[in-house]
């Protein structure tokens, strides 16, 4: 395994079959796919539910994982590049942000907000130790804003949870 580490996604619902397919999965992406993951690009390309790639997506950003991080992209409507990049809903202003690469002003409406993935582990900041994983270098993440529930209630919830929540708080 490249993260040992998913074996813990049994206590939320996922059975093994699918935390293998997300282990390989983020374990087989380049340098700069990592930085860029989608749960409904890995939903297509393992063959599972969308929702259940969202449920488990979320639950990797959770601090007992940290595998995952989640960020939030305002795109510029213009040149249609990531204007600006946040880990927070917190973070984003309720305002006009300046695109960086065409310096239009945007709205950070949630229209205008992209949810992407990065790995924040690498397999290597997993060692085993003879009985159990642990971490052996890094902090993790929480992302206490990003929260589809936990599995199975959590699965129930639209993929659209995330823009509705940011809706509310802009």
């Amino acid at each position: 395994m490249f993260f040992p580490i998913l074996k813990k996604m049994t206590k939320f619902g996922f059975d093994e079959q699918l935390y293998n397919k997300l282990d390989i999965w983020l374990g087989t992406r380049g340098a700069s796919d990592a930085k860029y993951l989608s749960p409904v690009k890995f939903s297509k390309d393992v063959n599972i539910a969308e929702e259940a790639a969202i449920a488990m997506f979320a639950a990797g950003t959770l601090s007992e994982f940290g595998i995952l991080r989640a960020k939030l992209c305002v795109r510029c409507p213009i040149c249609d590049y990531s204007a600006r990049v946040f880990y927070q809903l917190g973070e984003i202003p309720r305002s006009l942000v300046i695109c960086d690469a065409c310096e239009a002003e945007v709205l950070a409406h949630p229209e205008n907000v992209r949810v992407w993935f990065e790995l924040a582990k690498s397999p290597e900041d997993y060692q085993y130790n003879g009985s159990l994983f642990e971490k052996s270098k890094g902090n993790s993440f929480s992302f206490e804003d990003y929260d589809y529930g936990l599995c199975p209630e959590g699965l129930k919830k639209s993929p659209n949870h995330l823009i509705r929540r940011l809706a509310s708080n802009i």
